[in-house]
């Protein structure tokens, strides 16, 4: 296997929200509801599966509660609490290496576009970008875990699963991965503590590098 090319999810994986940040955004959309969310329930629904079961197992509406999270995560207040990771290097460094590089991302149009174009300020450029939602959750391509974001990225990339990595930090994007039949990769940051189960872990993006050149 020689791959040809590396597919990213984007927060969580190359750029950072702070928790905090989330927290208040997530129960403030609870409070709407007057719901009381405990810190292990905004945890599972910011990086776990079923996000929509989660919220409905707590007596919201799945629909309203993701349209209130959109209206309140603004890009003004949002870009207030971002931070691109330090090793996002690793992404301009494959680029000059010859290998193709995308983004898979859950986010909606305009908060995704804007956190990649914050990307392009430090020489990030991608050559693909797949978006699950428009700015009204209108589903582009199904969500991860559906393999169809990562699938839709291989074809605009022209690349076969069998050449490809894909790195998230979650376990739908695991779940993704292993459907679309790309090596997953784990990057775990230790900013959550919900299980990933992926073909391979790691700590920093620098070691993406190590994991291209073995399988050149």
């Amino acid at each position: 296997m020689k791959i040809k090319a590396v597919i990213f999810d984007l927060d969580g994986t190359l750029i950072h929200t702070k928790p905090e940040y989330l927290s208040q955004l997530l129960k403030r959309c609870f409070a709407d509801t007057g719901i009381e969310p405990s810190y292990e329930n905004v945890e599972r629904l910011w990086f776990g599966l079923e996000k929509d079961r989660i919220v409905s197992e707590l007596g919201g509406n799945p629909l309203d509660f993701w349209k209130k999270f959109i209206d309140y995560d603004t890009i003004d207040e949002r870009t207030k609490h971002l931070v691109p990771y330090e090793d996002i290097r690793v992404v301009k460094k494959l680029a000059e290496n010859g290998t193709k590089v995308g983004v898979v991302t859950n986010a909606v149009f305009h908060m995704a576009h804007h956190e990649i174009d914050i990307l392009r300020e430090h020489g990030i450029q991608f050559d693909a970008i797949v978006v699950a939602f428009d700015k009204d959750l209108n589903m582009m391509v199904k969500p991860k875990p559906s393999p169809e974001g990562i699938e839709e990225c291989l074809k605009i990339l022209g690349v076969a699963a069998a050449d490809a990595v894909f790195v998230g930090d979650t376990p739908e994007d695991a779940e993704a991965a292993r459907a679309a039949g790309v090596l997953s990769v784990h990057i775990d940051r230790g900013e959550h503590s919900i299980k990933v189960g992926a073909d391979i872990r790691i700590k920093s993006l620098d070691e993406i590098l190590g994991i291209v050149e073995d399988r050149a």
